[in-house]
């Protein structure tokens, strides 16, 4: 709130506050860390976070990295972009600058960090994906001249493909 030698405290505008107690002014009233203002104060969506106070608009959001995601909106710190999104897997991580991801490779999956792993996963029996990319081991198929070998094994380790 704002406080000054003749007035009581008062409220900073609605889904404003100030970065420090003693505000003197209501210029000190800005959006707080992980939100940002346009029409309002409204929350950084997800993938992106702010730090600071401010009072800029949605630009004042800082993306994550290209295939890495927050666990929701109005993150407030980088290190909070720590989720692989679908058809990534994260490479690096640490708990300033957040993840770096890569595209998950054809013959490879990721349904995500929120909803699963932050690694991309082989596609089991010996199946490869048509594209980079992918986000379900549904999209893992029988590559071109080769059949599948019935029943399918229990162990992932042993191939259940075999060239025609």
């Amino acid at each position: 709130g704002l406080r000054s030698n003749l007035t009581p405290c008062q409220r900073c505008p609605s889904g404003r506050t100030t970065a420090r107690q003693g505000a003197v002014s209501r210029d000190e009233c800005k959006a707080g860390p992980g939100l940002y203002v346009q029409e309002g104060v409204r929350p950084c969506p997800p993938g992106t976070h702010q730090p600071n106070y401010h009072e800029q608009g949605s630009e004042a959001c800082k993306p994550c990295a290209t295939g890495v995601t927050t666990p929701g909106s109005a993150a407030v710190a980088a290190a909070d972009c720590a989720f692989a999104e679908p058809g990534y897997g994260l490479t690096t991580c640490d708990g300033i600058s957040g993840c770096q991801a890569q595209v998950c490779a054809v013959g490879q999956y990721n349904v995500g960090g929120l909803k699963g792993s932050n690694s991309c996963q082989a596609c089991p029996w010996g199946l490869t994906t048509q594209t980079v990319k992918s986000i379900d081991v549904a999209l893992c198929l029988v590559p071109p001249g080769y059949g599948v070998n019935y029943p399918l094994p229990a162990d992932t380790a042993v191939s259940a493909v075999e060239l025609c």
